[in-house]
């Protein structure tokens, strides 16, 4: 599909949560939780998704810091020079083309083009949280522990699930573990249960699971792992071999099956 036609997909998913200005979800969600917020979080989708023979891998975080109401595309590695940003890159490039050095920027360099290649989504579409204005930005106040109520438990799985059909993801990357046993049943129930051996495919808590019937109708690789910005005992140097051999492995995998990477 094109990438306009994926643009289109998405719009219809939000349309059918985000009406007058708010969230279906929105009057429940917010109890309990501070009245402010980063609301109605749509996806940043690259420029180049789904073109060619190029897996289309999606990544998922845990809740938006910044308010995005409107489908934009996934920033240039010069706009987003952050951790969770660069991590992300390393990421993808040791999948689809081979381990960098480090997530610093001059060795993520070579591989910035990936960046135009993916999709960056939330688990949870709103942050009730105090925030702040900075450049006409709205942003959070702060980046991590942000409460989560039981109804956006409830029911903000719903709207991923609507993202992932629409996308039609073979790769998804989970940034995050507050959510991923629910989403787990949730995926195994759509697209089929992992047919992935758990000893060889796992290391730690980051693992690697493949379900055959993925939305598309091909196999579907899922990458479970903490944030790359998570705090300790979870930081990303203390995870990252963890990490890398669990890549490796989705590597092995790909290279098996004769993916072309075409930048």
């Amino acid at each position: 599909m094109a990438i306009n036609q994926y643009v289109e997909q998405l719009k219809g998913v939000y349309a059918k949560y985000y009406c007058s200005g708010e969230c279906v979800n929105y009057p429940q969600c917010k109890k309990g939780l501070v009245d402010d917020g980063l609301l109605f979080n749509c996806a940043k989708l690259g420029a180049h998704y789904g073109e060619s023979s190029n897996p289309r891998v999606l990544v998922i975080g845990k809740e938006p810091v910044t308010e995005n109401r409107e489908i934009t595309q996934t920033a240039s590695l010069e706009k987003a020079n952050n951790d969770h940003y660069r991590r992300t890159l390393y990421t993808l490039a040791t999948i689809l083309i081979e381990q960098p050095k480090s997530d610093a920027l001059a060795d993520l360099e070579d591989y910035k083009d990936l960046l135009s290649y993916f999709c960056l989504t939330n688990y949870f579409k709103c942050s009730f949280t105090e925030t702040k204005t900075e450049k006409d930005e709205k942003k959070a106040t702060k980046r991590s522990g942000i409460k989560v109520s039981k109804e956006m438990k409830k029911e903000c799985w719903n709207i991923l699930m609507d993202e992932i059909n629409a996308l039609k993801p073979e790769i998804i990357i989970i940034q995050g573990t507050s959510y991923s046993n629910a989403f787990w049943r949730k995926i195994e129930e759509r697209y089929g249960k992992n047919t992935l051996r758990k000893q060889e495919y796992k290391r730690g808590y980051e693992q690697l699971t493949k379900h055959n019937n993925g939305p598309d109708g091909s196999p579907l690789y899922i990458v479970w792992a903490y944030h790359p910005t998570a705090r300790a005992p979870y930081t990303w140097n203390q995870r990252l071999k963890n990490l890398q051999y669990v890549l490796g492995k989705l590597k092995e995998l790909l290279d098996e099956e004769k993916v072309e990477i075409k930048l």
